[in-house]
């Protein structure tokens, strides 16, 4: 008679060492090296390292069950975040896995990024497409408002940073006509959280919050302000001496016939408009005629590379990319322009406090238009901002186009004798 043995059930261990896993045997995960194998005269080849979530989900985390919040999220991966990381190399994981994880973790997140992509998407959608994007963006965003201005531990510091960056995209995304500072007032509601130490201080200290704040959150905040700050009035304009013709306002072609002849108009634009403020601007503020000449120039640069955009088939993905990227920099640029004339000394926000903290420390210092192929903008940054801005790589990513096409300058960062530095950024013809 045949007799049933059941086999004795036990818990398998999914972090035993690798021997003991490929021996199917019972790990005792002794470390470094486990008794088992010591035992048995086997080898221990150790152990995995740990599978962890960057931020783990929390309890009142729902889960996305809206197949339209499932599209947005996914035109998110593949349209909004690389343009988000278009703008810095060193930018390119936080976008592509750290974001996608925090979402998870963060409703306030998740609705803000659902809130940036379909803004993205309603920009080039058709008119069939319009009502309902609108409707998400407008449910999405309120529920993220809604999130965020509850109080921790409901809502925790690296949420609040995070969303803090998704609205400066989603202000820049508004209609070119219609755009304002309010991206601007994000930031600096962003960068005035990161310099509250008492609030630093209270982050959980793990090794995950360490690296999102001081690896990516804290550079991404200070280049992105530098950015902003790059067309802010100089202490010191460094001009050639025959300006004839920097003077001569661009004239713009009825169309561009490819990217090239865009980017090669952009550059005129840009080197012009700092001409123009050096020697011929009295007055720069946001009704000034001088503001108002170089906003319309910026304007009709962008009306004639739509122009180009409806032109390229759909199959055209490389000059498709390329052009994104190319509108995606001039956003910013528009932005820092509208910041500038807000901000000339003594400009205060409507509520009588500075947009952005720290009382104007990144400054720009210095615009160097001596040569004409070249475009100087100099920041004179302080001993404790100098090592966050060192470790932002500035080059292009090269996500969505071919850098030579760029509109987005390079920047160099150089320490000095003092233990001050400065960033250089560098816009070439």
């Amino acid at each position: 008679m045949r007799r049933n043995f059941r086999k004795a059930y036990h818990n398998k261990s999914k972090t035993g060492c690798r021997t003991c896993r490929s021996r199917r045997v019972k790990c005792d995960e002794a470390k470094p090296t486990c008794n088992r194998c010591k035992s048995a005269g086997q080898l221990c080849a150790g152990y995995e390292p740990p599978k962890i979530w960057l931020f783990q989900p929390t309890s009142n985390t729902a889960l996305v069950t809206n197949q339209q919040e499932r599209r947005a999220i996914q035109f998110f991966q593949e349209q909004t975040s690389p343009i988000l990381a278009a703008f810095s190399k060193f930018t390119l994981r936080f976008w592509e896995q750290f974001i996608l994880r925090m979402a998870h973790a963060e409703p306030a997140v998740r609705h803000m990024m659902i809130a940036l992509a379909t803004r993205q998407e309603a920009a080039s959608c058709s008119p069939d497409e319009l009502y309902s994007l609108s409707r998400l963006r407008s449910h999405a965003f309120s529920e993220a408002l809604h999130l965020l201005v509850r109080p921790q531990p409901q809502i925790s510091t690296l949420a609040v940073l995070m969303s803090c960056l998704f609205m400066v995209g989603y202000e820049a995304f508004e209609d070119p006509m219609e755009m304002t500072t309010a991206s601007v007032k994000h930031l600096g509601a962003g960068l005035r959280i990161l310099e509250d130490q008492s609030t630093m201080a209270a982050l959980p200290a793990t090794d995950s919050h360490n690296e999102a704040v001081h690896v990516y959150l804290q550079p991404m905040y200070l280049q992105l302000e530098m950015m902003l700050s790059m067309l802010n009035t100089p202490i010191v304009t460094h001009c050639r001496g025959d300006l004839n013709d920097d003077l001569e306002r661009p004239r713009l072609p009825s169309h561009f016939p490819h990217l090239v002849a865009a980017r090669d108009a952009f550059y005129k634009i840009l080197r012009w408009h700092f001409v123009f403020r050096a020697q011929g601007a009295n007055e720069w503020t946001p009704h000034s005629a001088a503001f108002i000449t170089v906003r319309s120039l910026f304007l009709d640069w962008h009306r004639l590379i739509m122009m180009y955009n409806d032109t390229l088939p759909l199959t055209d993905l490389p000059q498709r990319r390329g052009l994104l990227s190319m509108v995606s920099h001039w956003r910013t640029y528009m932005v820092a322009l509208l910041h500038s004339a807000d901000m000339e000394p003594g400009a205060v926000a409507r509520n009588g406090s500075p947009y952005l903290p720290h009382g104007g420390r990144l400054k720009t210092s210095l615009v160097n238009l001596m040569h004409p192929d070249h475009v100087k903008m100099t920041f004179i940054v302080d001993q404790q901002t100098l090592p966050m801005l060192e470790i932002c790589d500035w080059s292009d990513s090269g996500v969505l186009c071919d850098p030579a096409l760029k509109i987005w300058p390079t920047a160099v960062v150089r320490k000095l004798a003092d233990g001050r530095g400065f960033v250089q950024l560098v816009l070439s013809a």
